[in-house]
């Protein structure tokens, strides 16, 4: 089969390439399309008879109202119900209808075997022995609507069976299940019509594809290729000459090439250790830039550190003042108390002296026993001052014992807070130390990086010198490969094949 093939002529060859896929493409996509078509008309077609059904149950819906609002009895609502769907009719010729059954599969009216209309039809049952009615019954109530597929005689002839799907919508108040349906037959006619359409639309696409390809592959590849072989056969005997031109170039295009192989190595390993540097210097960049963050961090903190002393000095200040406020309030009470031990003194010896005065003057010195009394009082009264002063200067003593120790407290706390600062300073000249030698590694690393951007400068002069020598001998290459195109000694075998391609073999 192979070897038919290849004695074929090229114009046969890519006419079959050209027509085999596209019938391969037919054939899968006529299956594709089939199945396709037949579940679109399927949905389209249920869609319908659904609208159709819904047609009917607004009817009833309708009739439901008119005896709900008193428009008309329900009796006489059901009867004209019953009587508008059973006129009714859509579909091919006018000739589908609906049918009324019940939830309790007794059939309310059917326009076409009327015997049935009032009778239990729970027991009609399809050929694969479904009980239709029980069954629709059984979809109304548990989802009040829905499609159901059964076998059912079609057209006068009862033993003429068909399968046939069904739309059924129950009214919710008369307990009416309103159905209708169509036999699958009509969508297998319907399907197998536009299946056959689109087929011969698509078979003649491909005829008239294919005649195009077979003019166009005539005119357009094999004659020009004809004339193509043709001319090149006739320039042929020139090429041996310039192919030795072409060695000989190929040979100094060779020697640049090493050098710049070279130059470009060396060039390489350069850029390589410049790019190790730089990393380097971008890793101590890094680094730095940590050290200088934690050093910021660190310098807050013995800010934050140096305004916590300053707080704690400002309250010793205060508490200082203090102490000096309550100096002069004990000098002034230690001035009164003295006063008040002076005329205590006094007065006791005042008492005493007049206490001696009434006793001489014996009935005479009654006056100076009255004196006494009240210099008695005054004594009693001064003593009572005394011990209030004296009980006032405990307490101050005692307040100035608090503020002493109040000063002490915070006279420590402020050495705790100068030791602080003094360790976070400490801490800050260690990381600026470490930054500094830092800093010292990047001016090394930029020093080696200069180094090394310096040996690549040379090795990229090497490398566009060689690049210069390269460009020379590549020109002088393209000039005897444009002297090339227009000889070709060596093709006659190759056109010889090419002729056996395009005309097919003589076998």
């Amino acid at each position: 089969m192979f070897k038919s093939l290849k004695s074929l002529s090229l114009q046969k060859k890519v006419l079959i390439s050209f027509v085999g896929p596209l019938v391969i493409c037919f054939a899968l996509g006529s299956v594709l399309i089939n199945e396709s078509l037949h579940t679109s008309v399927e949905k389209q077609i249920n869609l319908a008879v659904k609208n159709t059904v819904e047609n009917a149950y607004a009817i009833i819906e309708q009739h439901y109202q008119f005896a709900k609002t008193g428009v008309m009895s329900e009796t006489e609502a059901k009867e004209r119900a019953k009587f508008l769907v059973s006129k009714m009719r859509f579909g091919e010729d006018f000739k589908d209808y609906y049918w009324i059954s019940d939830v309790d599969s007794k059939m309310v009216m059917h326009p076409i075997k009327q015997e049935l209309s009032g009778q239990d039809v729970s027991h009609i049952k399809d050929s694969n022995g479904l009980p239709i009615f029980v069954e629709m019954a059984k979809v109304a109530k548990k989802s009040g609507s829905g499609y159901i597929k059964y076998d059912w005689q079609y057209g006068k002839d009862k033993n003429h069976i068909e399968q046939k799907v069904s739309f059924i919508r129950m009214h919710p108040e008369w307990k009416w299940i309103v159905g209708s349906g169509t036999f699958l037959v009509y969508l297998r006619n319907i399907s197998q019509s536009i299946f056959t359409k689109i087929l011969s639309l698509i078979l003649v696409s491909i005829l008239i594809s294919s005649l195009i390809a077979f003019l166009v592959i005539k005119l357009l590849v094999i004659k020009p290729s004809l004339f193509i072989t043709k001319s090149l056969g006739q320039v042929s005997g020139s090429l041996s000459q310039a192919s030795s031109e072409l060695v000989n170039s190929s040979v100094k295009m060779n020697s640049a090439n090493q050098q710049q192989s070279a130059a470009t190595q060396q060039s390489v390993s350069s850029l390589s250790e410049m790019s190790a540097m730089i990393e380097r210097t971008e890793e101590v960049s890094t680094r730095t830039k940590e050290l200088v963050g934690t050093a910021k961090n660190e310098t807050n903190r013995g800010q934050e550190t140096i305004e916590g002393l300053e707080n704690v000095m400002d309250e010793i200040i205060n508490n200082s003042i203090r102490l000096k406020d309550m100096r002069s309030i004990l000098a002034n009470i230690t001035e009164k108390t003295s006063i008040i031990h002076d005329i205590v003194f006094k007065t006791q010896l005042l008492s005493f002296n007049a206490s001696i005065e009434a006793a001489r003057a014996g009935e005479f010195g009654q006056g100076f026993a009255v004196v006494a009394e009240e210099i008695g009082n005054l004594a009693k009264t001064s003593g009572t001052a005394a011990s209030e002063i004296n009980k006032l200067l405990n307490e101050s003593s005692k307040e100035m014992e608090v503020l002493i120790k109040h000063t002490e407290e915070s006279s420590a706390h402020g050495a705790d807070v100068s030791e602080q600062v003094k360790s976070v300073f400490n801490t800050i000249g260690q990381q600026v130390s470490q930054m500094e030698q830092e800093m010292d590694m990047i001016l090394s690393a930029s020093t080696e990086q200069k180094q090394g951007i310096q040996q690549a400068n040379v090795a990229m002069l090497q490398l566009n010198e060689s690049a210069m020598m390269n460009t020379e001998a590549a020109s002088d290459t393209n000039s005897k490969a444009t002297s090339l195109n227009g000889y070709s000694s060596s093709m006659k075998n190759e056109l010889k094949s090419l002729n056996e391609i395009i005309l097919g073999s003589a076998s």
